[in-house]
């Protein structure tokens, strides 16, 4: 599976990478493990991170979408952004990052990736300050870069005090230095808090232990699933009958709590159809 996280794609389908997933369950000691985990395949485990985009795409979220065409629940205007800024969802992903809407932050400049940054090597050192001061640049804004061996778009995740580097959400694996000078251009659209790519990881964590993902392609359950919702403990409710309190209950698995934690102000209320 080919997870996507471009944020505002149509195509996107993930908040968070594989690899960002892995080094967010492995910096702090989990208070529930899966036996399941550490055993799947890298393709099983981006699968589990693809439905838990899905689930997270059924929650009911305040705000708007920053694109109308963007395939996932996030990015997404606040409140104060759509009524006192009053800020409009752009009409897709390519028109937001049309010539016209790019602002030049950086114009062949001598640029390297190290350690998920993108740190300016020229004699001034100081190349993102003036961007970040005047506020063309700021945290979670997508930037469009080209001269590196990397992804074309984005996402900035902090700037230096001085503007000597920007460092990137996204895991940059190719850390080869150009032979050539660097674009940057910023764009008008924002990303998302890192605590919404977490919070997928943490559904992908439960999922892996449920009949949803243990199930073999195109193999139903005894019953059919009709719905289910998210409440203090997920209930699942079958075409003829209730079963009562699933794998994702709390006595099985305390990750649902750290989920509504870290979606936050964003959160209105949960509950869904069959992913």
């Amino acid at each position: 599976m080919d997870l996507k996280t471009t944020p505002g794609r149509h195509d996107s389908n993930s908040y968070i990478s594989s690899t960002n997933a892995e080094s967010y369950f492995s910096s702090y000691n989990r208070l529930v493990n899966s036996e399941t985990w550490p055993t799947l395949t890298d393709t099983q485990k981006e699968f589990a991170l693809f439905l838990a985009a899905k689930a997270l795409n059924t929650f009911n979220f305040r705000g708007r979408k920053v694109i109308r065409t963007q395939n996932l629940e996030f990015p997404r205007f606040s409140w104060y952004q759509i009524n006192v800024e009053k800020e409009t969802p752009w009409e897709s992903f390519f028109k937001a990052t049309r010539a016209n809407n790019l602002t030049s932050i950086i114009s062949g400049g001598d640029i390297e990736v190290s350690n998920n940054k993108l740190i300016d090597k020229s004699s001034s050192g100081d190349s993102f300050y003036s961007p970040y001061y005047y506020e063309r640049i700021d945290i979670n804004q997508i930037i469009k870069v080209t001269g590196l061996s990397t992804d074309e778009y984005l996402t900035i995740k902090n700037i230096d005090f001085n503007g000597s580097f920007i460092e990137i959400k996204e895991t940059i694996t190719d850390e080869s230095v150009p032979t050539g000078g660097v674009d940057i251009k910023a764009t008008p659209l924002f990303g998302f808090p890192e605590e919404i790519g977490y919070a997928q990881a943490e559904l992908a964590f439960q999922y892996v232990d449920t009949t949803v993902f243990q199930a073999n392609i195109n193999e139903i359950p005894e019953s059919a699933l009709k719905s289910w919702t998210m409440g203090n403990n997920i209930e699942v409710t079958y075409q003829n009958n209730f079963r009562g309190f699933s794998k994702f209950s709390p006595e099985r698995a305390t990750s649902l709590d750290i989920v509504y934690m870290l979606l936050g102000d964003w959160i209105t209320s949960i509950g869904g159809g069959v992913v």
